[in-house]
């Protein structure tokens, strides 16, 4: 079977678009196939209307979160109540095309476990290509393992790795980046990204900074490593000022005053030490939520399928 895991959030108007195209483009594969919906807590008429949709198609499941858990988890959601062999991750938005989940599938054929798109040209305004360009470069030149840049979750995975992924419990998990991690066959997929079909992005600057910062913090300890050499350099110049000082003293030589210096000095250490915290706190809060143990996401009801399903993740 083939699996299309789809999360959604306040996407009403992209409901009756998607069952149109998915419907013809699952359906020209020639194989069976189910579409696992997750609505992400959405407050317009998604429910109904996805609700309405999987009455008349048994093909179709309906996964309801409890409340909005953010894209990542819901995207989680929808592998948990996957069950095909192949399983395809894509955006309820259509900016990444259906059309050609066919030529990744056949791409996977060839012996590859992974297929992800790398997009070519987006449609966005040329602030927003821009944030997205840089968050690549900024978490690729961080991170410990190369991540594919311009990639999103748009992708095609064999079972074995999802099961793989579905096994690291990360309570901010940056899929993109577990899935890279992972290793396995993996091969790109590029395309031209479009538009958005009909209604306005729910994806806002500060979900992208978020998603950047999860990249960052999730892939990397470089971060504490500069700190750690800020606070090495640090010592090592209050040592060299200190020699000078006493060198200065010894060859009778007034030591130079000026309290506007040690003001601004102190206050940069401060800062640095205060960063520092900051940094270390990421770290420490990140560890918390894992050994806390709550689950990423809590589902409501799941609709189109007499299944044992697990209600937390």
């Amino acid at each position: 079977m083939y699996s299309l895991v789809i999360p959604l959030y306040n996407e009403e108007l992209m409901v009756p678009v998607l069952r149109t195209r998915l419907t013809a483009v699952l359906d020209s594969m020639g194989m069976p196939w189910e579409i696992v919906f997750v609505d992400d807590g959405s407050k317009d008429k998604t429910r109904d209307l996805l609700h309405e949709w999987q009455l008349g198609e048994s093909r179709v499941v309906v996964v309801h979160l409890s409340r909005n858990f953010g894209h990542q988890a819901a995207v989680i959601a929808g592998l948990e109540h996957s069950r095909g062999e192949v399983v395809a991750i894509i955006d309820g938005d259509l900016q990444d095309p259906p059309e050609i989940l066919s030529a990744m599938h056949d791409k996977l054929q060839e012996g590859y476990d992974v297929v992800y798109g790398v997009r070519k040209n987006r449609k966005e305004g040329r602030l927003l290509k821009f944030c997205y360009w840089l968050a690549y470069r900024i978490i690729n030149s961080l991170a410990e393992c190369m991540l594919p840049e311009d990639s999103g979750d748009f992708c095609t995975m064999r079972r074995c790795v999802v099961d793989k992924m579905l096994e690291l419990k990360e309570h901010f998990p940056y899929l993109r980046g577990l899935r890279a991690w992972l290793g396995y066959r993996q091969i790109s997929f590029e395309y031209d990204r479009g538009a958005r079909a009909k209604g306005g992005s729910k994806y806002s600057l500060r979900d992208l900074v978020k998603l950047t910062r999860d990249g960052i913090f999730g892939f990397t300890r470089l971060p504490m490593k500069l700190v750690r050499l800020a606070g090495t350099g640090a010592i090592a110049f209050s040592c060299l000022y200190f020699l000078f000082l006493l060198i200065s003293y010894c060859l009778g030589h007034r030591p130079p005053a000026g309290f506007s210096t040690l003001i601004v000095v102190a206050c940069l250490f401060a800062g640095a030490q205060l960063f520092s915290i900051g940094l270390l706190g990421e770290y420490v809060c990140r560890i918390y939520e894992d050994v806390r143990g709550r689950p990423r996401y809590v589902v409501s009801s799941v609709a189109g399928r007499n299944e044992k399903s697990n209600p937390t993740a």
